[in-house]
């Protein structure tokens, strides 16, 4: 699924929820791709229901940015 949103205000503060249970990888992909836009003032949230891969830990190495957030949920 693709989402265009355009933004008219560049103040405007986004938050992006991401549920995940998993699929480490596509996460990964999907991350990147968030961070790959132009548009910078926005939140990712991550909500983590693996119950064997912890993607959280994953995506946290993985990028340095305090723009992203995980919680490992049940």
């Amino acid at each position: 699924m693709r989402v265009l949103v355009l933004m008219e205000d560049a103040s405007t503060y986004v938050s992006v929820l991401i549920g995940t249970r998993n699929r480490p990888e596509l996460l990964e992909q999907c991350v990147q791709s968030i961070l790959n836009q132009s548009y910078e003032n926005y939140e990712i949230i991550i909500l983590d229901n693996s119950n064997q891969i912890n993607s959280c830990d994953h995506i946290m190495n993985r990028f340095d940015d305090s723009r992203i957030s995980c919680e490992h949920i049940n």
